[in-house]
């Protein structure tokens, strides 16, 4: 089942009754209703929402990732279930334990997918793809020769150059496009591994002890690729630069239902990365099979 994406933009006050999650817009004394099990990431815009527990609570249930915006509608703080898994406790314990080469290997081959990804946006888009297609040939175990960062200058120096800036977090548009679709996706990524029993704290490449979300940040490069095609592809429809609203928010999130393409076939977005976290899982236990990443087609 594909799970929504649902935006809270006005004062509304959210709650639960009989499974389902009621909206009321305290501006329009307007009702909605969604049921539980079918949301899969909830965000709240305006400040001036009211939620209760128990909404809280059957969406942690239900596996729903929660994102808090700030003024700038840009994500200040997620919330995800402490207990995804019924074998939690196990496959953290699991995650602790899984040794350097099979973290290397996994490293390795999450980098080459990526850089396969990039060359085919460019592809895509075209551009010139060879000299990002060639790295992704020389990437070894641990990506010991970092070419996840000659691919990414090569790759950046040409999808952006129309816009006349460089990929900065802080930096001009479409810099806060991207930066809004990578915090979607980086949330999907957390409530994807939680539901796998994993902690998205404990990385295998990105180890900042700072940053909670260190496997989640691993675990989305392969799919950073499908967020820069979306996005600067509906950027390409837009009249001029411009703030991030909530009606380019609301584009850029059916990000989360794109197909994606895998070895054995198609799924949304929020699906192929459940089943692709739960793959890391098995991989980090020791398991002999690799993950089936997703394969942007040029």
């Amino acid at each position: 089942m594909i799970k929504r994406s649902v935006v809270i933009q006005n004062r509304c006050y959210v709650s639960v009754l009989n499974n389902q999650l009621t909206i009321e817009n305290r501006e329009t004394g307007e009702m909605n209703s969604v049921p539980i099990e079918d949301v899969g990431y909830l965000e709240f815009e305006s400040a001036q929402c009211t939620v209760t527990t128990a909404a809280l609570s059957r969406l942690a249930t239900g596996g729903a990732v929660v994102v808090v915006c700030n003024q700038r509608y840009a994500p200040e703080a997620i919330t995800l279930p402490l207990e995804g898994n019924t074998l939690h406790a196990e496959r953290i314990q699991m995650q602790i334990g899984a040794t350097t080469p099979v973290k290397k290997r996994l490293w390795q081959q999450l980098v080459r997918c990526k850089i396969r990804n990039q060359a085919a946006v460019l592809k895509i888009m075209g551009l010139p793809y060879a000299t990002v297609a060639r790295c992704a040939t020389m990437v070894y175990s641990a990506d010991r020769t970092n070419r996840e960062a000659v691919a990414a200058k090569a790759y950046w120096q040409q999808l952006l150059k129309l816009y006349g800036v460089t990929r900065d977090p802080d930096g001009l548009y479409p810099n806060n496009f991207l930066n809004y679709g990578y915090a979607v996706l980086r949330s999907s990524v957390a409530r994807g591994l939680v539901r796998a029993g994993l902690h998205p704290a404990l990385g295998i490449h990105h180890s900042n002890r700072s940053n909670a979300f260190a496997l989640a940040d691993d675990v989305m490069e392969p799919y950073r690729p499908f967020a820069d095609l979306h996005i600067l592809q509906f950027c390409a429809t837009l009249v001029e630069p411009t703030e991030l609203q909530p009606p380019h928010k609301k584009e850029i999130l059916q990000l989360l239902v794109r197909d994606v393409q895998h070895s054995i076939g198609r799924r949304p977005l929020l699906n192929s990365v459940e089943v692709v976290c739960a793959q890391v899982a098995q991989t980090l236990g020791g398991s002999s099979t690799e993950p089936d990443l997703p394969i942007l087609r040029a």
